[in-house]
C-alpha cells in the first residue's frame, strides 16, 4: 500500500472513557517521517509540524476508530503508520487523532484516525463513535488472552449501536505477533469469520502488516459504500439505524 502527503497526530481529553493517570505522560518530541509532535504533560494535547502539504481535493474522506482493551498498542499501531519510529514504553491514551492519506489501489483515502482509551467489559461506548464513522478496527494482543475475549465484548457494545447490523465495516487486528503468544492465529480467524469480517495479524514493533489493516478497512468501507447504494460518496458514513 502506498501512502501520501502529510500526517498528524492530536490528543485530547475523552471524558467517556474515565481520566488518564498524569503521572504517566511525559514530553516527548519524535521526528519521523510522519513529521514531529510534543506531547504536554497533563494538558492532553499534541502539536505536530510537517513540511508536506495537503489537499484533500479529489480524495475519499474516510472516518476510522481504533477500538481495542488497554495496551494493546493501538497508538503504536498508528504511529509506526505516519512513519514514526516505534516506542517500547506505554503511555496510557486518552484519545488521539492521526490524519493521512492513504492510497489502496489508485484511490486516495484523506483518513482521520480516532485512537480511543482502551476499553473494558464495563467502558461504555457512546453513540457518537457511531456517527460519521466509516470503519472500524477492533484490536487485541496475541500475547493477551483477556485482551482476545474482551474483544468479543467490545464489538457487542459496537453493534448494540448498530442494531445488530451486519453492515457495519471492521477488521480484526491481533497486534504483538512479536510476544509470547496466548491466542492462535486460528483463534483469531475464526472470530472474523464469525464476524464477517477481513483478520489482520501484525506487529507494530516490527512494522509487519500494519499497512495492510488500513488497506483492508479501506476496501471493506468501500464494499459497505456499494451495499447501500453510495458508491463513491465521499463523505459517506456509518449511521444509527
Amino acid at each position: 500500500m502506498q501512502t501520501n502527503g502529510s500526517s498528524r497526530r492530536e490528543s485530547r481529553c475523552c471524558p467517556c472513557f474515565g481520566s488518564a493517570d498524569d503521572g504517566a505522560y511525559q514530553s516527548l518530541e519524535s521526528g519521523g517521517r510522519g513529521g514531529s509532535f510534543a506531547q504536554n504533560v497533563g494538558g492532553g494535547s499534541f502539536s505536530s509540524s510537517n513540511s508536506g502539504q495537503n489537499t484533500n481535493r479529489g480524495k475519499k474522506s474516510r472516518k476510522i476508530v481504533f477500538l481495542g482493551s488497554r495496551a494493546v498498542g493501538k497508538t503504536l499501531v498508528n504511529l509506526v503508520h505516519i512513519g514514526e519510529p516505534f516506542q517500547d514504553t506505554y503511555h496510557p491514551t486518552i484519545q488521539n487523532t492521526f490524519q493521512k492519506v492513504i492510497t489502496v489501489n489508485g484511490d486516495e483515502y484523506s483518513a482521520e484516525i480516532l485512537d480511543l482509551a482502551g476499553m473494558d467489559e464495563y467502558s461504555l461506548l457512546p453513540s457518537h463513535y457511531s456517527l460519521g464513522v466509516h470503519g472500524y478496527v477492533l484490536i487485541y494482543s496475541v500475547a493477551s488472552k483477556a485482551s482476545f475475549e474482551n474483544i468479543s465484548v467490545i464489538n457487542d457494545k459496537l453493534m448494540h449501536n448498530f442494531l445488530g447490523s451486519s453492515n457495519v465495516p471492521r477488521v480484526l487486528v491481533g497486534n504483538k505477533t512479536d510476544m509470547r503468544r496466548q491466542v492462535t492465529k486460528e483463534e483469531g480467524q475464526k472470530l472474523a469469520e464469525e464476524w464477517g469480517c477481513p483478520f489482520v495479524e501484525c506487529s507494530a514493533k516490527n512494522n509487519e502488516n500494519v499497512s495492510a489493516i488500513f488497506n483492508q478497512l479501506m476496501i471493506e468501507i468501500d464494499k459497505a459504500d456499494r451495499a447501500t447504494g453510495k458508491g463513491d460518496d465521499a463523505n459517506g458514513g456509518c449511521s444509527l439505524l
